[in-house]
């Protein structure tokens, strides 16, 4: 007898697939192997908290993929894929064991592991559903934007390139979705998916992006929402030795609610008070060291004022260690910071190629595209007090290639959030708080506590594509977008810094990237 051991992920297509009859005859097709060389500089910036930033520094990087495609029947279709990149740590120490050897990090693993299986009849299902590990990308960004998979709520962040960092805007989705395209010109995607990428891990998130087409294309407008990290298990085994009672619980319950001081708030005498002591004494720290700069140079003025914040942050501290330690009057009764969150985006693509004939132009020249996005519909007193932080806006258009270059991409974002573009607390605590910089720290506070956190609103990005005897492209990227590299302090979540190297708009880099596949 045949035995077959299947994975349990995708064990519950494979049963339908029986289901419908025989054992399934697998066709594969042609193997796809693919690899990329990209190496650029970064012109300045800061890897996470490391005193004095970088200049010019060097990158250079080789990845290569290799995927299976195949048929199960005319309903049920696969994809596996491996692939792997190779980058050197930021910064790049030298090791004291063994000098003049950097740290080099190998980034391998499953790139894609998904089925798809067609609801209805094949040539015109009424639905699509994949499940597995897949990438997914709804806009026509080419750097920016991609919003609703490629960002967080409670601490705020956006996320741009990944271990590439040319010709990589997919988000990478575990779970499931469902594709309903039987509607004309509306294409609707629903999604139930697991959080691997930062902690807190597996929780889950409901997703839902439609699209609808005005002209056959000329004009495309969409929306979505995310209900991120909406729901999580528990998992319990009881079991007694020797007894007939042993049982295994799962729990289904909300957001997991990180309760330390560190993640909370509360009210008292009509003021909001964050529990992290920290943010206060952080302050407090910024204020003497100016005071004390003040009074050196002879600035009275500047000093007094310096001191009257610092005395006013001392006595926070001390009234919020009072009340937040044991006492006959009782703890305050504080509320928590939660990761989950409601994120909407609305979105619009133009391309003014539908409304006329010509042969001159290439099918992504001319398109114009945009993208806005709320990070989190809910308001928390101290660190996300307005929407219009948790706002990002992205403008996007496709000069003139001719059918010489492939794509001319020209992107532009505002985001004006009041924090660092950090997840840095998701791996300190799980908690949902900004990441606070020290108030020692010269970068990130120069005039003003945190000023460092105004000085990124602007990213930018232009990227030109050609391909070459059918299976090479030749990329070149100059930006300064949201860029993390691998981190030489961070072992949480994808491996990379969780701040963004070019930490203020002035920064940049360029990058070339040469790629095949076949």
């Amino acid at each position: 007898m045949k035995k077959t051991v299947v994975g349990s992920g995708l064990f519950p297509l494979l049963l339908i697939a029986s289901a419908m009859g025989d054992e399934p005859q697998v066709a594969l097709k042609p193997l796809s192997i693919g690899a990329l060389q990209e190496f650029g500089i970064l012109g300045s910036g800061h890897f996470g908290k490391n005193p004095g930033g970088f200049h010019d520094e060097w990158v250079d990087h080789f990845g290569a993929f290799v995927t299976q495609t195949g048929d199960v029947s005319d309903k049920l279709t696969f994809d596996v894929g491996l692939g792997g990149i190779f980058q050197y740590e930021k910064p790049e120490n030298i090791s004291p064991t063994w000098g003049g050897t950097q740290y080099k990090d190998f980034f391998m693993g499953p790139t894609v592991a998904d089925l798809k299986y067609k609801v209805g009849p094949a040539d015109n299902p009424y639905a699509t559903v994949q499940f597995g590990l897949f990438s997914y990308k709804y806009s026509s960004s080419n750097n920016l934007g991609e919003y609703l998979f490629r960002s967080g709520p409670y601490p705020t962040f956006l996320w741009t390139g990944g271990y590439a960092l040319i010709n990589n805007t997919s988000a990478g989705m575990q779970g499931l979705r469902v594709n309903v395209s039987r509607i004309p010109n509306l294409d609707l995607d629903l999604f139930l998916t697991s959080e691997t990428f930062v902690p807190p891990l597996y929780d889950f998130s409901l997703g839902a992006v439609a699209k609808y087409e005005i002209g056959h294309g000329l004009l495309t407008l969409g929306g979505g929402l995310q209900l991120k990290r909406l729901f999580s298990f528990t998992f319990r085994s009881d079991v007694k030795v020797g007894g007939d009672d042993s049982h295994f619980l799962i729990n289904f319950h909300g957001p997991k609610t990180i309760e330390l001081p560190s993640n909370s708030y509360f009210t008292e005498g009509g003021i909001t008070y964050t529990g992290n002591v920290d943010y206060y004494l952080d302050q407090k720290t910024f204020f003497d060291k100016a005071g004390a700069a003040a009074t050196a140079s002879g600035d009275a003025a500047s000093a007094a004022a310096d001191k009257v914040q610092s005395d006013h942050l001392d006595s926070t501290i001390n009234f919020l260690k009072t009340r937040l330690a044991d006492s006959s009057a009782g703890k305050p009764s504080l509320n928590y910071y939660t990761t989950a969150g409601t994120m909407v985006m609305g979105m619009f693509s133009i391309d003014p190629k539908k409304a006329f004939q010509s042969d001159i132009f290439g099918p992504e020249d001319l398109k114009l595209y945009g993208e806005i996005s709320v990070l989190g519909w809910k308001n928390y007193p101290i660190f996300y007090k307005k929407r219009t932080d948790r706002m990002p806006v992205m403008l996007g258009f496709n000069l003139p290639g001719f059918k010489f270059l492939d794509l001319i991409s020209l992107e532009w974002e505002y985001f004006n959030s009041p924090w660092i573009n950090s997840y840095s607390e998701l791996g300190l605590s799980n908690g949902a708080t900004p990441d606070l910089p020290n108030g020692q720290d010269d970068w990130s506070s120069k005039s003003a506590y945190n000023d460092v956190a105004g000085k990124d609103n602007v990213s930018w990005s232009l990227l030109v594509k050609k391909t070459v005897a059918h299976s090479i492209t030749i990329s070149g990227q100059v930006a300064r977008d949201h860029v993390r590299m691998p981190s030489f302090q961070s072992w949480f979540g994808p491996g990379l810094d969780p701040n963004e190297a070019l930490s203020t708009s002035k920064d940049w880099y360029w990058m070339l990237q040469f790629a095949f596949g076949i």
